[in-house]
């Protein structure tokens, strides 16, 4: 999720108008007719609806030659923006690639359809760790595309010697040159381990002793809480010294910025899975699984995942994997670590409402931090 602290209220119209007042569940639209059905305008024709830059160009120009299949993109710039479009042109898209968080509204709202599993044999490629997760519990939905952890990015010429925990986020001494994302989810999953909880307790006292500690944090530090893409601005300008970060994100920042370093905190990081689904109203269902398939053969998937220095939920792929990346421990946490780290699960709504009221605590009291500070949290 990529939104800006000062813009809450405006998403929260944007989800009435979209869901409905109150952001209540709505119904989908009838699909018009013929939509879903194949024509022979389309018929070798796929809409992927992703982030961009996120499958490697050659993998794609692969699956075209192999096919007939021509390929287009489709790009969102956040996952508001996401599942805006799928709600208002469910018949633009084919296959859409979507957070473990976000799938399990789409599958919800019955924006996106269930998926062939007889039409997708490779499939059986993925590591069972990355399926039936709380978000597609028999994934009669989507198949697991990439996974990879949230984590600490900071500079190097800043902190030379950095505590690797979650803390560092919470240091005093780095007053005012910290960034923590807004996303409650990827907020709370953080500060809950940081605190020796479980990222997906459902104890109200643990989660109000982690509110508490974050607002005082916040009152005594004044982070900055914004998206990933200022974040990572700010990080490379120097205009702060440390942010959560994406692990894919913060490996490709490190390797075009020498002043760039990351890691996963010693207590463990939240995991995330982003998978491909095929939309309700697609008019290439079958175009849509075969390129799913494809993308889970091993051999593409190895090739995708070291183009995007992002692990794969593909066993087969793992194999293939050249040593060096395989190696790398902050795209393959070692055991130790790795059994620390916690899957998002999906939240009871006596969780979120717990925490949509300290995230609501948490901004008041940087409004008073950056007032009192003379400065600014954008």
């Amino acid at each position: 999720m990529k939104y800006t602290q000062n813009s809450i209220l405006a998403l929260f119209s944007l989800c009435a108008l979209i869901f409905g007042a109150g952001c209540e569940k709505s119904e989908p639209n009838p699909a018009p007719d013929g939509a879903g059905a194949e024509t022979a305008d389309n018929k070798q024709k796929l809409v992927v609806f992703t982030w961009e830059d996120y499958i490697d160009e050659e993998v794609v120009a692969q699956f075209t030659e192999e096919t007939g299949v021509n390929v287009e993109f489709e790009y969102y710039d956040n996952l508001i923006q996401m599942k805006a479009l799928l709600r208002s042109q469910p018949d633009k898209y084919d296959v859409v690639v979507v957070d473990d968080y976000n799938l399990a509204e789409l599958i919800d709202r019955k924006l996106v359809r269930e998926i062939d599993s007889a039409e997708i044999p490779n499939v059986k490629n993925i590591d069972e760790l990355y399926l039936n997760r709380d978000f597609d519990p028999q994934n009669q939905y989507s198949v697991p595309y990439l996974w990879g952890s949230l984590l600490v990015a900071y500079r190097t010429d800043k902190i030379a010697d950095p505590e690797q925990s979650w803390n560092l986020l919470m240091d005093e001494q780095y007053k005012g040159k910290v960034a923590l994302f807004e996303d409650k989810d990827d907020l709370f999953t953080a500060a809950l381990l940081a605190n020796g909880y479980s990222a997906n307790t459902e104890n109200v006292e643990e989660i109000r002793k982690t509110g508490s500690r974050l607002v005082e944090a916040a009152k005594s530090n004044a982070p900055l809480l914004t998206d990933i893409d200022i974040a990572t601005e700010k990080l490379v300008a120097g205009e702060i010294w440390a942010t959560m970060c994406y692990s894919g994100d913060a490996l490709v920042l490190a390797d075009e910025n020498e002043n760039v370093g990351c890691f996963i905190p010693s207590e463990g990081a939240p995991l995330w899975v982003d998978s491909f689904a095929v939309v309700r109203d697609a008019h290439n269902p079958q175009n849509a699984m075969k390129f799913i398939d494809f993308m889970s053969r091993g051999d593409i998937a190895a090739r995708n995942a070291e183009y995007l220095w992002t692990a794969t939920p593909n066993k087969v792929a793992m194999d293939l994997l050249d040593e060096e990346f395989k190696g790398d421990t902050t795209i393959f946490p070692p055991k130790e670590l790795m059994a620390k780290c916690e899957f998002y699960g999906l939240p009871t709504p006596r969780r979120e409402r717990e925490t949509n009221q300290i995230m609501k605590d948490l901004i008041d009291a940087l409004r008073v931090s950056v007032a009192q500070n003379g400065g600014s949290n954008e």
